[in-house]
């Protein structure tokens, strides 16, 4: 699968603060990549370098397929949503899209965009009678306009109620679906779960992990939950689980174990083993969250 963008150790430095440091990321086309990290961990640092906003201090990268240094090459083909939509607030939807759509001479695609951002109904109404998340749709319209192959999106939910986030999630996937390249950073990490194929985690400038979603999910310990049907054994149990190796507290007449996601059949023979009937015994996978911040723990915010 070719890769939308590339960078290799690309590295930018605020004086003696280092952004990013020695960032290697590839991020595959037609796929929504979800790029994760606390305040201050790069990522709109990263996003600014390869939109040619800023320069790297050192290191290299690409974006289909030609280099940061001619990015006059690549951005015609991008759409980007960095630093929350500006419109003008008493022309409707349709006539700001129509600014934009001139100077771009794109302005065949604005119906195609109101309608992909689920707009049309509004599109006449002036901007400022629009929710947060109408507006965040109207800035993911405009920055489609060019066509894009690559659209990256900076915190596109940001400031969003529940329903808002929805709406964004629904449209990435919708892009995605139409094989636009979607690389999108937020801190909803439980709708970048539900909405993203692959994830990039930087902490502090550095790479933690890049990857499926599937392959990082998998990887991690579940959370097994098991409650005898005799809470004089609930101490019996945790000891038995423990020397088989697994971490595991008491808690609530019941014991919960921290080990792989396959563990419940496990534990379940080894309660009868030792003449233990279980009432309750049910295994939760980790989110994105909890994976999160085990990976972040005691950086700065989220």
């Amino acid at each position: 699968m070719p890769e939308a963008i590339v960078t290799e150790r690309l590295t930018k430095r605020h004086g003696a603060l280092v952004a990013v440091n020695h960032l290697d990321m590839a991020v595959p086309t037609g796929q929504v990549t979800g790029f994760v990290g606390p305040n201050g961990a790069g990522k709109t640092t990263t996003i600014r370098m390869l939109l040619g906003l800023i320069r790297p201090t050192s290191g290299a990268a690409w974006v289909l397929g030609e280099p940061l240094t001619s990015a006059a090459a690549y951005l015609q083909r991008v759409g980007s949503l960095v630093d929350g939509p500006a419109f003008y607030p008493a022309l409707s939807a349709r006539k700001n899209l129509l600014v934009l759509a001139r100077l771009a001479e794109t302005v065949d695609r604005i119906e195609y965009v109101l309608d992909a951002t689920g707009l049309r109904g509004r599109a006449d109404d002036p901007v400022a009678t629009y929710s947060m998340g109408m507006r965040q749709r109207l800035a993911i319209a405009a920055a489609m306009l060019p066509n894009p192959e690559l659209l990256i999106l900076d915190e596109p939910a940001n400031g969003l109620d529940p329903a808002g986030i929805r709406e964004i999630r629904k449209l990435l996937r919708a892009l995605a679906d139409q094989d636009i390249t979607v690389f999108v950073s937020s801190h909803q990490l439980s709708e970048l779960e539900q909405v993203s194929d692959r994830v990039v985690l930087l902490r502090t400038g550095e790479l933690v992990y890049q990857g499926a979603l599937t392959d990082l999910l998998a990887g991690q310990s579940a959370q097994t939950t098991a409650r005898p049907e005799e809470a004089g054994d609930v101490g019996a149990l945790a000891g038995i689980i423990e020397r088989h190796g697994w971490t595991v507290r008491a808690e609530d007449n019941q014991v919960i174990i921290s080990a792989p996601a396959d563990a419940a059949g496990t534990l379940n023979r080894l309660a009868h083993q030792h003449g233990i009937t279980l009432a309750e015994l049910h295994t939760r996978p980790p989110t994105l969250e909890e994976i999160f911040f085990d990976l972040t723990e005691g950086e700065g915010g989220a």
